[in-house]
């Protein structure tokens, strides 16, 4: 829109990648069969009332599937 109006866009900036260190390094592995590489993340959120609530997920790699979800009211 800004150029259309002949108005200066500046350019975009480029994030840096840091070059990590082996000791906080970890293998990326791409999973090859079933219950081969599992991800977990943690969620956070609130309830309309205001109480928090947390919820571990875990997720088999290969068929992206709910392995286990643990929701807790804190």
């Amino acid at each position: 829109m800004k150029r259309k109006e002949g108005l200066k866009v500046p350019p975009k900036k480029r994030k840096k990648r840091r070059p990590g260190r082996k000791e906080n390094g970890c293998v990326r592995r791409e999973a090859r069969h079933k219950s081969d590489v599992w991800a977990w993340d943690f969620v956070f959120d609130r309830t309309t009332s205001g109480s928090a609530i947390k919820c571990l997920t875990i997720v088999d790699e290969f068929t992206r599937q709910v392995s286990l979800r643990k929701r807790v009211w804190c």
